[in-house]
C-alpha cells in the first residue's frame, strides 16, 4: 500500500474580515502509478525433452505425466520498485483455458499429450485471462518487489490427455502478464 502525502498552503494577504469572500472550494486530485519491474528475459522456453526425447513408455494413462524439466528463469529487475508483483499465465491457443494443462501448438506433430507448467517447488499453475486486473481469475501473488533483480524459476512437464501417445514434435505456448499492487 503506498501513501501519499498532499499538503496544501494557501497564502492570501490579510484583510479585514469584512472583506472575505463566503466559501470557496480546492479540489486536488492525484493519481498514483506504481513503479513496474522491466522484464530482461521477454521471451522463455523450457526444454522438456532431454537429448533423444521423452520415451512414449513413459505415458501410461491419461494424466500420467513425464518428469519435471530442469526449467528457465523468468528475470524481473525491480529497481526502484516496492510492490507486489502478480503474475497470470494464459494459455496462447485458447485464452478461456482455466485448466492446468496447455494443448500442443498445431505445427505439433506428436498428439496425446498436453504440457504443465508450474514455478518450482509449486503444483501446475492454472491458467486465467491475459489481463494485469488484480484479482484477475487464476492469478497468483510471486514476490514482494525488493529494489533489486529477481529471478523466478519455472519448469514444466507433458501430461498424458488421450488414450493414445504418437510421438512427434510437442510444443505449446504461454504467455504471463504482470500486476502490481
Amino acid at each position: 500500500m503506498r501513501t501519499l502525502f498532499l499538503a496544501v498552503i494557501a497564502m492570501a494577504p490579510l484583510v479585514p474580515a469584512a472583506g472575505l469572500a463566503a466559501d470557496g472550494t480546492i479540489n486536488i486530485s492525484a493519481t498514483l502509478t506504481p513503479t513496474t519491474c522491466a522484464v530482461l528475459t521477454p521471451s522463455v522456453a523450457i526444454q522438456l525433452s532431454p537429448p533423444g526425447g521423452v520415451p512414449l513408455r513413459t505415458f501410461t494413462g491419461i494424466n500420467s505425466t513425464s518428469a519435471w524439466s530442469d526449467g528457465a528463469d523468468i528475470v524481473l529487475d525491480c529497481s526502484g520498485s516496492d510492490s507486489d508483483v502478480y503474475m497470470t499465465f494464459t494459455d496462447v491457443q485458447n485464452p478461456g483455458n482455466r485448466t492446468s494443462t496447455l494443448p500442443l501448438t498445431r505445427a505439433s506433430t506428436a498428439s496425446g499429450i498436453g504440457v504443465q507448467v508450474a514455478r518450482s517447488g509449486f503444483a501446475p499453475i492454472v491458467f486465467g485471462a491475459d489481463s494485469s486486473t488484480l484479482g484477475n481469475a487464476n492469478q497468483f501473488h510471486v514476490f514482494r518487489a525488493s529494489n533489486a533483480t529477481t529471478r523466478i524459476p519455472f519448469k514444466g512437464r507433458y501430461i498424458q490427455t488421450a488414450a493414445v501417445v504418437r510421438g512427434g514434435t510437442a510444443n505449446s505456448l504461454v504467455t504471463v502478464t504482470l500486476a502490481y499492487q
